[in-house]
């Protein structure tokens, strides 16, 4: 996987539900933007922030510190809930990651977004956006945002990324993409 790969995967049409269907529970395979916007969920930007490590593209992932709420203790993408000063979805997502692991857009390249999902414990619709880096970015992390240990962030490598269904590139259509391809996407775990 290059980061040429990567912009060309970034050109075809998002799959939108199809793509998530992938890692959906059956019971869910119904949902769509209608039903989730009956629900009126609180809305956020999530970043995917890849980079190249040691061996390859890496993917950033952090720990949330235990509190009392839906998502605590859990292994997020930087990203959290629209405030009013932001325009859309995708400032959301590039302001929270620079607030809880200090990632500055102005040093990423911005590759794109992924098709919206929808996490029901919490009642969020979610739009992640995904960023570059030719390495891992000094990172600060903010103590309420971030959990404090030798666990609180995480990276690791994949040969093929899904990016929520867009593309299956370098994977064996045959084989399952679950077991052949590292899944990064990590705001399925919650769901």
């Amino acid at each position: 996987m290059t980061l040429s790969d990567l912009k060309t995967a970034f050109e075809e049409p998002l799959p939108g539900i199809k793509g998530h269907q992938l890692l959906m529970p059956s019971y869910r395979n119904s949902l769509n933007l209608e039903a989730v916007a009956s629900k009126n969920p609180k809305r956020a930007g999530v970043l995917v922030h890849l980079f190249e490590g040691d061996d390859g593209i890496e993917v950033l992932l952090m720990k949330r510190p235990v509190y009392d709420g839906t998502h605590s203790g859990q292994i997020s993408f930087p990203g959290g809930k629209f405030e009013e000063d932001d325009h859309t979805l995708e400032h959301t997502a590039y302001r929270e990651a620079f607030e809880e692991v200090g990632l500055r857009k102005d040093e990423l390249l911005p590759l794109g977004a992924l098709s919206w999902l929808y996490i029901p414990p919490s009642n969020f619709y979610v739009e992640p956006y995904v960023s570059y880096s030719p390495a891992l970015p000094e990172l600060v992390l903010e103590e309420k945002e971030v959990c404090r240990g030798n666990d609180e962030i995480w990276s690791f490598k994949g040969t093929c990324f899904s990016l929520a269904g867009r593309s299956n590139m370098g994977c064996n259509s045959n084989d399952s993409w679950r077991t052949q391809c590292s899944v990064f996407l990590a705001v399925y775990l919650p769901i």
